[in-house]
């Protein structure tokens, strides 16, 4: 029996035998079979890899999101027939979170969706490009033979070919609001698989309507005990949603539920959302379906304990939230019922500021030329582990911190530096729109400012990535940099970058080279200077 042919196989010999009758000389021929054909298959193939690919996964993720609310709202009492069953089944809940988190984060990295439009997109493209040029219609109209048209057809070929290339670099560009929902997607599954409680959960002691009313309908008699990021309290009565919306009413009642005031909730994580929101994931399943992931109004809560802050203060910094790492990574402090008011006055501030403005804070400097791995990559590195040692961080110099970032990611990776500064116990969030009225707050509240610039060619042309940090300001308006490289002034000749001062005139076209709100920065609010204690700290604001 004749072995079947593929698609692949039979469309190569149908666009072949097309080509070999077409009035052309051989080498023209040879090349439609070279270049066209061969585009026209193997995007084609693709298109097909890439479909079902994109359909399995997101299928597996769709159904495994839709088992695991059910297997986290399950209260029923387990069968003891077989010892096994319950302790396995346990389980079953950590293992499709995992699942959801995988093919979810599969799925957005390879761009199966997108990839599979794109390259059905080329293959139809040169497909009825072939065939008006075959049939000597649309822009061959006017054409007597294929010969004369030879020429344009190949143009137009190389042109679509083109098209496909420059969207798929395109593609490879960072994209912030993507990697943010796959953290988000992470992070939800972490707080599933991670909550000890789903399944030990103890018997209702009342009716579930009077049940229901004393868990999120009036306060709570005490605060209970603090979860990894500390505790969630409500200020007053709002509602826990499933949505950031604004519009209350377009959600339905079985996405929102009512929480008066005064309730605390041990919080296992946080991240910040849309529409002045906080995503919560909390110790206790609440609604219809024991659901622990909320959204919930920035204002309406405060987060206390570990960190010590509201949740208003919180949602004033427009960076990216802390990863769940940093917030597991602290131990919780004693609980309080609000946060603690900043004096006025700090005890014995470094480097006072002085009337004219003028500042500089004694960062330690490191020298990226000579860590001992990735010296021409780590200015990332060096930059953040400045600071770290700044704020007492126990490492030795960049080095020693370049261990910590390796265990999270590439030290180019923002995300990995904020996952590292968190286990050594510093806060810091990623900033993509500051300008310098946020470096000049940061440094007023005696604390230096990671910054991105672009440090080849000259001012009106800049060019290149690397990270400096400001240590100060002189009264001139002028910044003082620690730049781990060297000197940018002489082209990185002199190597030495400690206590430099870059001018503003500078800066704003090597910072801020987009205009108002565009600089790329690390702030590092929630610390304390050195010579401050928690108590007599300056008060900080985040850039609003």
């Amino acid at each position: 029996m004749a072995k079947k042919k593929t698609y692949e196989q039979y469309l190569r010999e149908e666009l072949g035998s097309l080509v070999e009758q077409l009035k052309l000389p051989n080498l023209y021929k040879q090349s439609l079979k070279q270049r066209w054909i061969d585009q026209v298959v193997w995007a084609d193939k693709k298109a097909d890899q890439c479909r079902r690919m994109h359909y399995r996964l997101r299928l597996t993720t769709i159904i495994s999101g839709v088992l695991l609310p059910a297997l986290v709202g399950l209260n029923m009492p387990l069968p003891n027939e077989n010892k096994g069953f319950p302790h396995w089944f346990r389980y079953v809940p950590f293992f499709l979170s995992q699942v959801i988190a995988v093919t979810a984060a599969l799925d957005e990295f390879h761009r199966y969706g997108d990839r599979w439009r794109d390259y059905r997109k080329m293959a139809e493209d040169l497909k009825a490009e072939g065939w008006q040029y075959v049939q000597l219609s649309g822009p061959y109209d006017n054409l007597g033979d294929h010969i004369d048209g030879y020429a344009n057809f190949a143009s137009r070929v190389e042109s679509i070919i083109k098209n496909d290339v420059q969207n798929y670099i395109a593609t490879l560009q960072p994209q912030a609001k993507e990697n943010e929902q796959i953290k988000q997607i992470i992070k939800t599954a972490d707080t599933v698989a991670t909550d000890k409680t789903l399944f030990d959960r103890p018997e209702p002691v009342g009716p579930p309507q009077q049940q229901q009313q004393q868990l999120w309908g009036t306060p709570a008699p005490a605060f209970p005990a603090a979860g990894a990021a500390g505790i969630l309290q409500v200020r007053q009565n709002t509602e826990f949603k499933l949505s950031p919306s604004p519009q209350h009413s377009s959600l339905s009642d079985n996405y929102k539920i009512w929480v008066g005031g005064g309730n605390s909730f041990g919080l296992m994580s946080y991240a910040q959302a849309d529409n002045n929101h906080l995503q919560v994931a909390i110790d206790r399943g609440l609604g219809p379906e024991n659901r622990n992931v909320w959204f919930v109004s920035a204002p309406d809560v405060a987060i206390v304990g570990n960190i010590g802050s509201s949740a208003a203060n919180l949602m004033a910094t427009p960076a990216a939230p802390a990863p769940m790492m940093a917030a597991m990574a602290r131990t919780p402090s004693p609980m309080m019922s609000a946060p603690p008011p900043a004096p006025t006055a700090p005890l014995a501030p470094p480097a006072p500021a002085a009337s004219n403005g003028a500042i500089q804070l004694p960062v330690p400097f490191f020298s990226q030329r000579d860590n001992m791995e990735q010296a021409e990559g780590t200015c990332n590195t060096s930059s953040c582990a400045m600071v770290a040692k700044f704020l007492g961080a126990n490492i030795s110099g960049d080095d020693d911190y370049f261990q910590y970032v390796i265990k999270y990611g590439d030290t180019t990776d923002h995300s990995a530096q904020t996952q590292a500064l968190a286990e050594l116990r510093i806060q810091s969030t990623w900033n993509t729109n500051l300008d310098f009225d946020d470096l000049d707050k940061s440094l007023a509240s005696r604390l230096p400012a990671v910054i991105s610039i672009l440090h080849h060619g000259p001012p009106s042309a800049p060019s290149g990535g690397h990270m400096i940090v400001a240590i100060g300001r002189n009264a001139d308006g002028d910044y003082i940099i620690n730049d781990l490289f060297g000197n940018l002034l002489d082209g990185y000749v002199s190597k030495n970058g400690d206590g430099l001062t870059y001018s503003r005139q500078e800066l704003s076209r090597r910072w801020t080279a987009d205009g108002p709100k565009t600089g790329w920065g690390r702030l590092f609010y929630g610390n304390n200077p050195p010579g401050t204690s928690a108590q007599n700290a300056p008060a900080q604001t985040a850039p609003a």
